[in-house]
């Protein structure tokens, strides 16, 4: 066909092209590959990319430092508390005994929760009713959803719903009784005809030390059990021994009120308890020999009111304990102790607990509480030798514990005993004696080791450590650190030991009487302080062997001053607390089955006062005097007798760790004479701006004129000048003093001390009043700690934005950002795979009385309100692992509601604010703020890689990484898969943080290890910014000294567009004849330049000027490759006089009725200027009439390849052909490439 006749039909073409529709049209498919000499890396599969992201999960989980996991769960205990009146308050003239025998009073007052307890079936059908209250307050307790909670609080009659705290034992560890109980022993009282009713983890009723002595009487008989149950419903639990009369199991709903949780850290603190109060043992030589106990109240009653499980590491609920309180005002109880704590506690007068507390103590009743086990904070455990430079700023530093800081309890903490009940052993060399060690029992005892055993030093106890050790018939000697006690036990008993000797750690001479255990464990374990396990290590290591004595002895102990973890005061509401100091540290008393053990805690001390309180009771109850608030009169008497204590240097301990200081039963019991200031024992000064008068009131309860002198000791930060240098008191009189104190510190600082009245005529005894105030303003000192990046005023380092991952089952916490700046918080709640959430962790140094956390955009808008919260605690280090509130109910996932849509979506780029709001727990106080910086980062990070030859076992890769889009967030994490396996260092780490050259670029170093034989290595490179948005390449890496494979080219240099001619030759010929066909590339495997049926042929390589890799695969007949290698040519010379080079990509080689058929070209211009390509795909039927058409023009850059493709779809029946032509464009219709025919099959 000549040039005018071609262009005449192409015309035709083109006015039959405009005829048809425009949707035979629309099919214009195009596929930019870019330049492949350019083209560097490609991107990685998804399955790479989801294998590098979990890595970067897993490292940033793995560094988050014991952050906890999330295990949701929305079920919780609710308090409802009705607006209705309770027994006791129904019925003024009544006691609460004989109002809880009132049994159609108390049906009156169950009727009135049924409406209300109906409703809340009907808001969840799931909700269980737990206990019933109705004499002391008029509610329920219902374990539900906490969804529920709000819908609760709008019934109708409900006055408050609250969520139910969970307490622990107020005991750190588990010394013969303290010295005020042998006080208490001295004196003629011995509590009989009084009730105390122990709430805690249960009483073995079967102990030999829990009897009444012959000839005694309880107060509580079997008969008077029953008849109080008779009108009681509520009270479900039954008589047991005539000294423990009742007992009931709350937390488990049954009479089981034995402990039995033997895993559990504080196992047999109710039965540690009961003894310290009221232990009986009938035998003066067994208590001399440590084989029995007598408590402080040796003829008292107990009540076994168990609140604890036993399922072991449970808390105790506080829907249990108001339970537990209100049965026991109903038993006629006198006391009730309550050896739990929950620290840093609040003095709220509307707290269900603390309510059932006030009746209580208005029916008579007597609460004595432990002042908690959280020392104060800031605290710094002896483990952590870190530095904390700030922990001196913080001047709040309470963490007293309720419901012991309720003004109705007599709150007690706890000082150390001077001496500790201890066994011996001794060490023997060669037969010669070298040293006894005293040791306490962890479990078991060790009557049967009655010979001598050789020792073994066994390190830490770990499963590596004790590999390949023989113990049968020896000791192991194990130092505590790294694993679990429980664990090194196990490890010893698998290994045949016959005891395991435990020891502190370097620095550490205390004992631990309780170390973790299990139900499997049945041999010895003891503990040593650690310089005499040091001591005995090194005996072993010469083959030193033990004996041990079976019997306990009394070890004194060097000073028995506070104890270190008593609970500090005030409340966080300035209220005065602790009240008394009693014995808590190392005190020995009564555990289940006939055993006796040594314990410590605030836990301990409670019961010592409890007991004495019992004995005040029966002073009482003997004189026959009617005191109409038994608590103020023995809180009175109590903290005007104590004694001040002092530390090692002679100084006085601060009111607000020893309150009054430590309590002394004689006196108490002993005096006549009261000081109060507002009728309370203590003054509480509370804020102060620079002095303060008040009014001491002293009252004369006895026979004699009573006279003393006054001065103050222990004074801080402040002055007292008194009225009077000394004040009498007539019999049956009182007297006022006017005393002014004067805040002489700094500002924001305690003023605290002791007014002493010492007895000058009529009296032995003294009497105290302690003080305490602060001068300055209590509300103003900082709530919430700094963020953790502003390390120079941070206190405990946790607080920030923190974001929740998904690891599986559970879902993690993880830290956002870098933790030295706030611009490197970011999230992407558009991508779930992303750090998709954000969640405050913040470290309260102070009680908030409320909180409120939102969110806020860069113009201070509140977008979001995610919570607000009333009550929320400071934090406790002694107690705690993680030093912040975790609330899950904060977590922002970057959307807002949109009223439009009525939905959560998610928000744009920028910059946002979530905002913490706080108000300390005092009067007037203000709003406080912290802010944290996040932003909403949804761009992945863009990363290109250039290919790497080498041929050693090292090679380095240059990777180009940036982060764009409206904010930067920044390039943070790199992760790297090698031949599609996670690539770590010579440490293990597989995420690596890499710094960027003065070019921008980043460089990592590999090592391939020598069993990788591979001749080309895959990189897949995963780029993360601050919101872990992922941007991934592959990267290839050739080993040439690894390939069988030598390619040559059959010359040098190419002209531009010219095919390029291959050989292949095999150094392995076995492998080289399994190689079916060749693949040829450039650069890279991005582009297939074409494929070789054997080791030789050629290739269309369209390749514009320039070096080239040539790179050759060959597969097998599977597809498998068996080897890989290149060559380097040159393309250069005279470019021919067409710039446009064509390489037909069609892969159908017939047209089939119903189905589409693709055309596909390949257009390379290694021309200097821009060209154009069109591709007309059409379609004719069986005379040759042309039915369909589609096209696709591109214009292609010099340098640059295209690939053109185009698709139409053959009708279902008839015969049919297309034609696939190129042009120079569709206006012009120069064909550029002869046309191609495809027919049916």
């Amino acid at each position: 066909m000549c040039d005018r006749e071609r262009k005449e039909g192409n015309r035709y073409i083109m006015k039959l092209m405009k005829r048809i529709t425009g949707a035979l049209l629309a099919v214009l498919l195009t596929v930019s590959c870019g330049t492949m000499h350019a083209q560097a890396a490609e991107k990685s599969s998804d399955r790479a990319l989801s294998q590098m992201r979990q890595l970067v999960l897993q490292d940033a989980v793995k560094n988050a430092e014991g952050q906890p996991a999330i295990a949701e769960d929305a079920i919780v205990e609710l308090i409802v508390e009705l607006k209705s009146a309770s027994g006791v308050e129904l019925s003024p003239a009544q006691s609460a005994a004989e109002t809880a025998e009132d049994q159609t009073l108390m049906e009156q007052v169950k009727r009135s929760q049924e409406k209300c307890i109906q409703s809340i079936m009907e808001i969840d059908k799931d909700a269980l009713i737990l206990h019933r209250y109705g004499l002391l307050v008029n509610g329920f307790s219902v374990r539900t959803r906490y969804s529920s909670k709000a819908k609760i609080e709008k019934l109708p009659g409900v006055a408050s719903v609250v969520m139910a705290n969970q307490y622990d034992r107020a005991v750190t560890e588990a010394s013969a009784l303290g010295a005020a109980v042998q006080t208490a022993q001295q004196s003629k009282f011995d509590g009989r005809g009084t009730v105390v009713a122990v709430v805690d983890s249960g009483i073995d009723y079967t102990h030999k030390d829990m009897v009444l002595s012959p000839g005694v009487a309880g107060k509580l008989s079997k008969e008077d059990v029953s008849a109080i149950q008779s009108g009681n419903p509520q009270l479900k639990g039954r008589y047991f021994t005539e000294k423990v009369p009742y007992g009931y199991n709350y937390a488990d709903q049954n009479s089981s009120v034995i402990d039995t949780a033997v895993e559990d850290p504080a196992y047999n603190h109710g039965m540690h308890v009961a003894g310290i109060i009221g232990a009986n043992c009938q035998s003066q030589a067994e208590i001399n020999a440590y084989n029995g106990v007598r408590g402080a109240a040796p003829e008292c009653q107990l009540l076994a009111m168990k609140i604890f499980s036993n399922t072991a590491n449970v808390s105790a609920s506080e829907a249990d304990i108001i339970a537990a309180i209100e049965d026991s005002v109903a038993l006629g109880a006198d006391v009730i102790n309550l050896s739990i704590g929950l620290s840093a506690g609040f003095h709220n007068s509307e707290n269900g607990q603390q309510k059932a507390i006030k009746a209580a103590r208005e029916a008579g009743v007597i609460v004595v509480a432990a002042a908690g086990n959280g020392a104060y904070a800031p605290y710094q455990q002896a483990s952590d030798t870190k530095p904390h430079p700030n922990y001196s700023r913080v001047v709040d530093t309470g963490t007293i514990a309720e419901p012991g800081l309720s003004e109705d309890t007599i709150q007690v903490a706890s000082r150390d005993n001077s001496a500790r009940v201890v066994w011996q052993l001794s060490a023997s060399l060669n037969g010669k004696k070298q040293g006894s060690f005293p040791y306490v029992l962890n479990d078991l005892d060790t009557s049967a080791l009655t010979g001598s055993y050789p020792v073994v030093d066994c390190g830490l106890g770990t499963a590596a450590e004790m590999n390949g050790k023989d113990l049968s018939g020896k000791i192991a000697l194990i130092q505590r650190g790294n694993i679990e006690f429980a664990e090194k036990k196990r490890n010893a008993q698998e290994h045949g030991a016959l005891a395991v000797i435990l020891y502190n750690s370097a620095g550490n001479e205390t004992f631990l009487d309780y170390t973790s255990s299990d139900k499997e464990l049945n041999i010895p374990a003891l503990f040593l302080r650690h310089s005499d396990g040091a001591k005995l290590r090194s005996l072993a290591s010469s083959g030193a062997s033990v004996t041990f004595d079976a019997s306990p002895v009394s070890l004194s102990l060097p000073f028995s001053g506070m104890s270190y973890f008593s609970s500090r005061g005030p409340a966080s509401d300035l209220t005065f607390k602790p009240d008394v100091t009693a014995v808590g540290g190392y005190v020995w008393s009564t555990i289940g089955g006939n055993g006796y053990q040594t314990m410590s805690g605030t836990s301990m001390a409670c019961p010592n006062v409890a007991g004495m309180a019992a004995l005040m009771v029966q002073q009482l109850n003997e004189r026959g005097a009617d005191v109409e608030d038994p608590t103020a009169y023995v809180k009175a008497a109590l903290m005007n007798t104590a004694c001040p204590m002092t530390d090692e240097n002679g100084a006085l301990y601060s009111p607000r760790a020893q309150g009054a200081g430590a309590a002394d039963l004689s006196a108490a019991l002993e005096n006549t004479a009261t000081a109060t200031v507002d009728g309370k024992p203590y003054i509480a000064l509370g804020e102060m701006s620079g002095s303060r008068t008040v009014t001491v009131q002293l009252h004369n309860n006895g026979s004699e004129e009573l006279l003393y002198s006054v001065s103050a000791e222990g004074t801080s930060a402040s002055s007292v000048r008194f009225g009077a240098e000394t004040i009498s008191v007539q019999p049956g009189a009182s007297a006022s003093l006017s005393v002014t104190i004067s805040a002489a510190g700094n500002t924001n600082s305690f003023v605290e001390g002791f007014l002493r009245f010492k007895p000058l005529s009529g009296s032995r005894n003294a009497l105290s009043l302690p003080y305490m105030g602060f001068y300055g303003d209590w509300g103003s000192m900082q709530v919430m700690d700094d963020p953790l990046y502003e390390q120079e005023t941070t206190v405990y380092g946790q607080t920030g934005l923190y974001t929740v991952v998904n690891m599986g089952l559970v879902s993690q916490l993880v830290p956002l950002g870098d933790g030295e700046s706030a611009d490197y918080c970011a999230i992407n709640p558009s991508d779930k795979s992303s750090y998709c959430n954000a969640m405050p962790e913040v470290s309260f140094l102070r009680n908030a009385r409320n909180v409120t956390v939102d969110v806020t955009d860069e113009s201070g808008k509140v977008l979001r309100v995610l919570d607000q919260q009333d009550y929320v605690r400071k934090e406790v280090p002694i107690e705690q692992s993680i030093l912040a509130e975790v609330n899950w109910n904060w977590i922002w996932h970057g959307t807002n509601y949109n009223k439009v849509t009525g939905r959560s979506e998610s928000l744009p780029e920028g910059q946002y604010y979530v905002n913490v709001r706080a108000c300390a727990d005092a009067k007037n106080a203000k709003q406080q703020l912290l802010t944290l910086p996040v932003k909403i980062d949804q761009t992945v990070p863009t990363v290109s890689a250039t290919p790497v030859f080498t041929q050693g076992s090292t090679f380095q890769i240059e990777i180009s990484a940036k982060d764009l889009g409206v904010v930067d967030s920044g390039i943070k994490n790199f992760v790297f898969l090698l031949d599609g396996d996670a690539y770590r260092d010579a440490e293990g780490n597989a995420v690596f943080r890499l710094e960027p050259g003065d070019s921008g670029s980043y460089l990592m170093t590999f090592r391939i290890s020598d069993s990788n034989t591979n001749a080309v290595h895959t990189v897949d490179i995963g780029v993360t910014d601050y919101a872990n948005n992922m941007g991934a390449a592959r990267v290839y890496v050739f080993d040439t000294k690894e390939s069988k494979m030598q390619v040559t080219a059959d010359k040098q240099t190419y002209a531009p567009g010219e095919s390029i001619g291959l050989r292949c030759t095999w150094s392995d010929s076995a492998l080289g004849a399994k190689a079916e066909k060749y693949q040829v590339y450039a650069e890279n495997f991005t582009e297939l330049l074409g494929t070789m049926d054997g080791p030789e042929g050629r290739v269309a390589a369209m390749l514009p000027t320039g070096s080239w890799r040539i790179i050759v695969q060959a597969l097998d007949g599977s597809g498998k490759v068996l080897d890989t290698n290149f060559t380097l040519v040159r393309v250069d010379g005279e470019q021919a006089d067409e710039s446009l080079f064509f390489k037909q990509m069609t892969s159908g080689e017939y047209l089939e009725n119903g189905k589409s058929f693709s055309a596909s070209i390949r257009a390379a211009n290694l021309g200097d200027s821009g060209a154009s390509a069109a591709l007309i795909l059409a379609l004719y039927d069986g005379d040759m009439r042309m039915v369909d058409c589609v096209s696709v023009e591109r214009s292609i850059a010099a340098g640059k390849t295209e690939t053109l493709s185009a698709t139409l779809s053959v009708p279902a029946s008839g015969r049919y052909s297309a034609k696939i032509m190129v042009w120079n464009n569709l206006s012009d219709m120069e064909s550029l490439t002869p046309c191609t025919w495809v027919s049916m099959s």
